[in-house]
């Protein structure tokens, strides 16, 4: 990693990405002032592709660069629909002119092994709409989300150059409890982008860096000792329900966004 650029995901609310367009322009805005020059898309599956080439258009005139895309998760009982709603996401994220589309890991097969035909067709959407392919390191409660060594082996299995790993800090600290920054060092290569928060170990908190356990000036090192050359991804919202320490919920995202920044680039600049 060479420059220091700070993003952050679109997710304010509850509102499960379902905001108008004029929101949507706004939350542009809002994130550009607070000194954000990266977006990841949350909710492409509510878009359509008249609005993505909206929100293209707006984010150039800001000086935006419209980074990632979150994908929406796939589920085996409503496959069909799971499958055309994955290519809209593409498709969305492609008018976006984004590079990377996010994915969670389908949930594992009764016998523990993985969907490799729909990860298979996921690398395909992804490379017909020009996209890299990010797995995302997961939480211990969650069937779907996997830890980083087992995702490492899967990314190996799906042996396609643009698929790769999104380090959700905050899920790898939670699932795996090793330092973060070694999950950096073993993903290697693989990493295509990052989902930055913090927690005590306890809840997916999503905090701001800083406030929770995670040992970020030795994640920066790594981060900046890598190959990785995308943006310091923030993931970060107003959804604060069931925060380990609850008086962190009164924090606005605007002071989370502001704080993270200010910290991470101090920490860029020290090691």
């Amino acid at each position: 990693m060479r420059q220091y650029n700070v993003g952050c995901s679109m997710v304010k609310d509850g509102s499960n990405g379902k905001y108008s367009l004029e929101e949507r322009l706004s939350i542009l805005r809002q994130y550009h002032k607070l000194g954000v020059r990266h977006i990841e898309y949350s909710h492409p599956q509510t878009t359509t592709e008249e609005e993505a080439q909206t929100l293209r258009r707006y984010a150039r005139q800001l000086g935006l660069i419209l980074w990632s895309a979150h994908a929406t998760c796939y589920r085996e009982s409503t496959r069909e629909a799971s499958m055309a709603q994955l290519r809209h996401d593409a498709k969305i994220a492609a008018l976006l002119d984004a590079t990377v589309l996010v994915f969670h890991p389908t949930e594992l097969l009764p016998d523990g092994s993985h969907h490799m035909d729909v990860y298979r067709w996921m690398a395909d959407v992804a490379e017909e709409n020009g996209l890299q392919l990010a797995l995302e390191t997961g939480i211990p409660t969650d069937n779907s989300m996997l830890g980083y060594l087992q995702l490492i082996d899967l990314v190996d299995a799906i042996d396609r150059p643009h698929v790769g790993i999104c380090i959700d800090t905050g899920h790898s600290y939670m699932r795996d409890r090793p330092d973060v920054e070694s999950v950096v060092r073993a993903v290697g290569n693989r990493l295509k982008t990052l989902h930055l928060h913090d927690n005590y170990g306890q809840h997916d908190d999503h905090q701001m860096p800083g406030l929770g356990l995670i040992n970020w000036p030795e994640v920066i090192r790594a981060l900046k000792e890598s190959e990785y050359d995308g943006p310091l991804m923030l993931e970060m919202s107003d959804i604060k329900e069931g925060r380990t320490v609850p008086q962190l919920s009164l924090l606005t995202i605007e002071k989370e966004i502001l704080f993270s920044n200010a910290y991470l680039r101090y920490l860029w600049d020290l090691v």
